[in-house]
């Protein structure tokens, strides 16, 4: 404890007891002041309107037409049940993308769907945010080999000079990748 006083923590407490005490007393002086200088000869407001509308509807629903087709004298009853009874495959790709790809399986039979499947393929691409690099500049006057690490889009590397014979350091920021 401090000599004569309060611990940093506790005056950190007093500050914040002291805004929530400010704050409580702006929202009281507000609505204070919007009593205080409210409208008093207000008008009430008028009794709502009643509308009563009644409507009558007509038949409008049409029978319904009976359209009647001629039956051919020769039926392939087989023919007919083999293809009804028959399972007709469906494959489609709704997404295709570089890292999702989405397919959607049906097997249509007897007049209606009977499965369907879903499949997701996701592969979330692997990023690397850490790394270390090595690496040598070459030029006139110039001769150094490095030792980097990256982090993220930084790079801090570090390394020598033999041509001047001192040491250097360096560092980088990528600003795009493609």
């Amino acid at each position: 404890m401090e000599r004569g006083g309060c611990t940093s923590k506790e005056k950190e407490k007093m500050k914040n007891i002291g805004n929530y005490i400010a704050l409580v007393g702006v929202m009281v002086l507000s609505f204070v002041v919007g009593r205080c200088t409210a409208d008093k000869d207000s008008f009430p407001a008028p009794p709502a309107l009643t509308m009563n509308i009644t409507d009558t509807l007509v038949n409008i629903i049409n029978e319904p037409v009976l359209v009647v087709h001629e039956v051919p004298d020769q039926v392939d009853t087989a023919a007919i049940l083999a293809d009804y009874f028959s399972e007709r495959h469906y494959m489609d790709t709704i997404i295709q993308r570089p890292y999702l790809q989405v397919e959607l399986f049906d097997i249509v039979g007897q007049n209606r769907l009977l499965d369907r499947k879903v499949i997701v393929n996701y592969q979330q691409p692997v990023v690397y945010n850490n790394s270390l690099t090595i690496g040598a500049d070459f030029g006139r006057n110039l001769c150094t080999v490095m030792a980097g690490y990256r982090r993220k889009s930084w790079e801090f590397r570090g390394g020598y000079d033999f041509y001047n014979r001192t040491p250097v350091i360096g560092v980088s920021k990528t600003l795009w990748q493609w």
